[in-house]
């Protein structure tokens, strides 16, 4: 599971003044993956190819946005980009067997 600061490298913040945020937002993304997958938390508990997969999409794809459209910000982009719908298709494709 990624964390505040995982994100505070990523998108490059250079203060801990948003982390209660940024916690929530990690775990609103992880909890968007758990509605979206079938059997999310055993994927993600046995599987450490998912969880990693999982873990970059929340990180890459989640947070940026979310973060971004704090304080009713809009980016003008209302729908999932075509990447990030592509490894959220994946990943709910993904059997207990892999």
């Amino acid at each position: 599971m990624i964390t505040a600061e995982h994100v505070r490298e990523y998108l490059r913040i250079p203060y801990t003044d948003d982390d209660v945020f940024i916690e929530r937002i990690i775990r609103q993304g992880y909890d968007y993956l758990k509605d979206a997958i079938d059997d999310y938390e055993t994927l993600y508990a046995g599987n450490p190819a998912f969880a990693g997969k999982c873990d970059m999409w929340v990180l890459t794809h989640w947070t940026p946005g979310a973060y971004d459209q704090r304080e009713g910000m809009f980016t003008g982009n209302s729908e999932m980009d075509y990447a990030a719908r592509a490894m959220l298709t994946q990943l709910q494709l993904y059997r207990k067997d892999r």
